[in-house]
């Protein structure tokens, strides 16, 4: 739990270090919601959170190297994982298995 809180805390000072960088620029208040969006859901889709990152196109698949959320989100599934039981493990990977046949 602690790694993973550290982890946590690394990829939050990550981000808002990246969201600081252009939005420090903006003169107008309204303008700052924009851009984080605009930075921050390809951002979020390309770490690889939500979707796995194998069998992507190469073009995609070079794009989540550049990433840097990415680099942040594999070691705090490895955190995860590293304390989950061998029959929950079993139980994901069949889930998986079965959402990638029906969708």
């Amino acid at each position: 739990m602690l790694t993973l809180l550290g982890e946590m805390a690394l990829a939050a000072f990550m981000l808002t270090s990246f969201g600081l960088m252009p939005t420090s620029r903006i003169r107008q208040v309204e303008s700052f919601q924009v851009v984080m969006q605009l930075l921050a859901l390809p951002m979020f889709f390309l770490a690889g959170a939500i979707f796995p990152l194998t069998g992507l196109p190469r073009w995609l698949s070079l794009l989540t190297k550049i990433e840097p959320l990415a680099y942040a989100v594999g070691p705090m599934r490895q955190a995860i994982f590293a304390h989950v039981a061998v029959a929950g493990l079993l139980l994901l990977g069949v889930a998986i298995v079965r959402f990638a046949k029906t969708g």
